[in-house]
């Protein structure tokens, strides 16, 4: 079992979000969480990266238990070394430019030194169809540019599990969804 959840419950005042929400993920899934809008499903991944402490939950990750209630800084730090999470609303700082949105996401987490995260990210946005608006800031940006500027946050340092709480550009509103991915390489075809 790569990721094993259990227990999860979060409330905010007398609305209760989540209720003992269970969920096992193993290597390779890849898992959506469906639901209606504000039914919980960004705040549980949330509470998983410990974005938002839940008022109760076990997280089995990678092999370590993690209390979702109680983990101190050194055990986040280690499940958030090893996790990614690409925003809603992209969050990306509108002083900096595309590259250095890419870039800094890399770097400030100590996932990667700063030129092995410039190359990485160089390599993330050529991906992603960003290569000609490395100089743009955010505020030059269409919803799809901006969506695929934050995207580029999550691939390029592999980790080993990756959360998001988004939409595809050009999804309805009906189609969006949170969604969690584990690693994994392509199966292979016989011969």
């Amino acid at each position: 079992m790569m990721l094993e959840v259990s227990g999860v419950t979060k409330t905010f005042g007398e609305n209760t979000v989540l209720r003992g929400i269970d969920l096992f993920v193993e290597k390779g899934d890849v898992v959506a969480i469906l639901g209606p809008s504000g039914s919980g499903k960004t705040t549980f991944l949330r509470c998983l990266n410990f974005l938002e402490r839940a008022d109760s939950g076990r997280l089995v990750f990678d092999g370590e238990v993690f209390d979702l209630h109680t983990a101190g800084k050194k055990e986040i730090a280690r499940v958030r070394r090893k996790t990614a999470f690409v925003f809603q609303n992209y969050n990306l700082f509108l002083n900096k430019t595309v590259l250095q949105n890419v870039t800094l996401g890399l770097t400030a987490s100590g996932r990667m030194p700063r030129a092995e995260a410039k190359d990485a990210a160089l390599a993330a946005l050529e991906r992603v169809g960003m290569a000609d608006r490395l100089s743009a800031y955010p505020s030059e940006l269409s919803g799809g540019g901006g969506w695929r500027t934050g995207s580029p946050l999550t691939p390029p340092s592999s980790p080993a599990v990756s959360s998001s709480a988004s939409r595809s550009p050009g999804a309805s509103q009906a189609d969006r969804r949170s969604s969690i991915s584990t690693s994994r390489p392509p199966p292979s075809t016989p011969n």
